[in-house]
């Protein structure tokens, strides 16, 4: 199957250095824009693999840290369970999300993302910085490991995998939505920020723990049933100095402990995935089960128990960072209440662009097809 995967590969020759071509992607850009040359738009309820021009109007939702949820809707909540997950999937499931949450070493309150397996329409792709399934290899596609030719791994029938760095990969699907992944590391073990990106006419099409994305996060918290939850944040406002820094976020305070239980217990374990549906690869012997534990976190963390000045000392760490707004309330959490600095990168890590690759090649196409004989490109 691997080899396969290799043959399927047409390398694509390129006579200028990779870095050019991306600059030329981004000229590209701007001569299209100033020729007032626009793609017609896509309707509605168009399919993730159906290919098209990538979207220029999108929204973002993000799984990062020890995980922080941001929904598509832009509501946040903090999300500490070990498990699998449907982070996000459209509703006929041609583009899926799953998301594994382990344990933070020695942290009984901590998890993180070890592992991604993505649904890209008819094919399946994963990434695991921790159990691969091999004992080894990062990336899979379809059960098997693959290797990549100058950063990009096209995949059947559209889409492909790239590589920007050893940290850095993007997954985008034939319609050009996509998944941008960010490798980081915490307390010396690697994990995974994961950022869906979509077009906002994905409108009403998504649901999962990123929220039903329907303009408004006041019904993001809807369980596989349709059992809605309160959306209330799980960054409790402990003083005035953190209501600054956190203009969002809204205090639980007494109710806290009930509210992480609907939170965790109701609304979190009906997007746990079955065996039936897990889009994971698994080492021999193991499933979705060896990797639940339905008893964490073993305590709920909240800030309420943090001191003024440690709060404005991860407030500073978080903005000396460069941490943007919306990941302050999780940047803040992880510094305040776990004492380790190295999650103000991972928030500000958790900040993704949609890739230029992609984007050149059907920019190449677009202007050949609207100027008179074409444009030869020497790449």
């Amino acid at each position: 199957m691997k080899d396969f995967y290799q043959r399927m590969y047409i390398p694509m020759t390129i006579l200028t250095p990779k870095s050019l071509r991306r600059c030329l992607g981004l000229f590209l850009a701007g001569l299209l824009t100033s020729l007032m040359v626009t793609a017609q738009p896509a309707a509605a309820q168009t399919s993730f693999c159906e290919n098209r021009s990538v979207p220029s109007d999108v929204v973002q939702g993000r799984s990062y840290g020890d995980p922080h949820i941001n929904t598509f809707d832009g509501f946040h909540y903090g999300f500490q369970t070990v498990g699998e997950f449907i982070l996000t999937h459209a509703r006929n499931r041609d583009f899926e999300v799953q998301a594994r949450q382990a344990q933070v070493p020695n942290r009984s309150s901590l998890s993180l993302n070890t592992a991604v397996a993505m649904r890209v329409c008819d094919h399946r792709v994963g990434m695991y910085v921790q159990d691969s399934p091999d004992g080894r290899s990062l990336m899979w596609v379809d059960g098997a490991p693959i290797d990549f030719v100058d950063d990009a791994f096209p995949l059947p029938d559209g889409g492909e995998i790239q590589r920007q760095n050893d940290r850095n990969y993007t997954v985008i699907w034939p319609s050009g939505d996509q998944v941008s992944l960010k490798i980081i590391t915490v307390s010396g073990a690697r994990f995974i920020n994961i950022m869906p990106i979509v077009s906002r006419d994905r409108r009403n099409q998504m649901v999962g723990l990123l929220g039903s994305y329907k303009g408004n996060h006041d019904d993001d918290l809807v369980g596989r049933d349709g059992t809605a939850l309160l959306a209330r944040s799980t960054y409790s406002i402990a003083t005035n100095t953190l209501n600054r820094a956190l203009p969002a976020a809204i205090p639980v305070y007494e109710l806290e402990t009930a509210y992480f239980e609907q939170l965790y217990k109701q609304f979190g374990d009906s997007w746990r995935i079955t065996q039936a549906e897990s889009l994971f690869d698994y080492p021999v012997g193991l499933t979705t089960a060896s990797f639940t534990n339905r008893g964490f976190p073993e305590q709920y963390l909240t800030l309420n128990g943090v001191s003024q000045t440690d709060l404005e000392a991860a407030i500073a760490e978080c903005e000396a960072a460069g941490v943007p707004e919306d990941q302050m309330d999780g940047c803040v959490f992880d510094v305040a209440a776990t004492g380790n600095s190295s999650f103000a990168d991972a928030a500000v890590n958790a900040v993704a662009n949609v890739v230029v690759d992609r984007v050149t090649d059907r920019l190449i196409d677009e202007v050949n097809d609207v100027l008179p004989g074409g444009i030869r490109f020497p790449f």
